[in-house]
């Protein structure tokens, strides 16, 4: 017996109804139903699918069209109100009774809490692999800079050298010529010229330069 085909079916929702038509057509019209024995409840269910189907898009589309509308209307009324409450920050600030501390009260001055260098940890963000070079985002936060650290095997390790400015790059060609090799970073915060702080989570990724 011959290897049966596999029947086609659209990969876009929107093209759906356009083929489901000429499926009814080619099976009524076509009399393709006729020379193939095909029942005619299921002729007619495939057009109960078309015209199900093409409600269902419709209703999706409104759909999204609303909510679509419903964010554009929410992200109005959220810049209109930060707009409001500027201004009556601004009032506020320029009035003779102004106390700093009403402004914190209501929320409009937000006081950080100083990072602890101690338990500062780096965050590295990305790694991309290219034919040349691993980069490396890291969030740099307060701090001066990372301490960046390289290891093959994830114990013995590596100073591969300070960034002050994020992405990290290392260019190093692999040990062996055309052998791919796993590589893992870590870092640690600088504080002026001090390795301060948490080790970062380790990035293990797989090198092929």
């Amino acid at each position: 017996m011959a290897r049966k085909t596999k029947i086609s079916f659209p990969s876009k929702d929107g093209d759906v109804p356009a083929f489901g038509t000429n499926v009814h057509t080619q099976l009524t019209a076509g009399g393709l139903a006729a020379k193939y024995s095909i029942a005619a409840g299921d002729v007619t269910k495939v057009q109960t699918f078309n015209t199900s189907i093409t409600q269902k898009l419709n209703q999706s589309e409104q759909k999204q069209q609303e909510a679509q509308q419903a964010a554009e209307q929410k992200d109005s009324e959220i810049y209109n109100y930060k707009l409001f409450l500027n201004k009556m920050g601004r009032d506020i600030q320029d009035h003779a009774a102004f106390d700093p501390a009403d402004l914190e009260a209501l929320g409009f001055t937000v006081i950080s809490a100083p990072v602890d260098p101690a338990t500062a940890q780096p965050v590295i963000s990305k790694s991309t692999v290219l034919p040349d070079k691993i980069i490396l985002d890291w969030i740099k936060g307060s701090f001066r800079g990372v301490e960046v650290y390289g290891s093959f095997n994830g114990t013995t390790w590596v100073t591969l050298g300070r960034d002050f400015r994020s992405p990290f790059e290392d260019t190093r060609p692999n040990q062996v010529s055309n052998t791919p090799e796993i590589r893992y970073y870590k870092m640690r915060y600088l504080l002026n010229d001090a390795v301060i702080g948490l080790e970062s989570l380790v990035v293990k990724v797989l090198a092929d330069i």
